[in-house]
This record gives C-alpha cells, structure tokens and sequence, in this order.
C-alpha cells in the first residue's frame, strides 16, 4: 500500500459503513480520491491483521489512521489533522 493511498475499510452489515461507502461512491468527499476495501471479503479480510484494523468504518494514509467525519451531505477524511469536529 503506497503512503499517499487512502484506503477507507468498510464491512457489510455495518450501519455507519453503508452511509461512509455511499456517500464516497456518489463522491461527496474532500479527497480527490479513496480506495474503499471491504474486510469481510477475502481480499480486504488481511487488513485486519495488518493495520490492526478494531472498527470500521476505519481510513489509513499508508499505516497511519486517519479521521473520518460525517453529516448528512459529506465525508471528510482527515489524515493531517487539518479538521475538527464541531
């Protein structure tokens, strides 16, 4: 995974993660773009382990976690600390 990838992880069956993932597909986020892995699947299962992956829906910028805010309208991915929440 290269350093400057956003990677977004995502599960089915997981309430927050379907508005993250829908929101991002109609692309209604800050970055000009992510990479969405699903960890219930065979392919995105390995990050667990990887990243240490504890919730989701969970960003890393390489391996360093970044924050995900939310309302209604968007999501913003923060790996700099340049947000805040309100």
């Amino acid at each position: 995974m290269s350093d400057d990838t956003i990677k977004v992880f995502v599960s089915s069956g997981c309430g927050p993660c379907a508005q993250v993932k829908k929101m991002i597909e109609e692309g209604r986020f800050n970055l000009s773009r992510v990479d969405m892995v699903d960890v219930s699947t065979d392919e995105g299962f390995p990050y667990i382990e990887k990243l240490g992956l504890t919730k989701v829906p969970s960003a890393f910028k390489g391996s360093k976690e970044c924050k995900i805010l939310s309302d209604e309208e968007t999501v913003v991915i923060d790996c700099d600390g340049e947000f805040s929440e309100k």
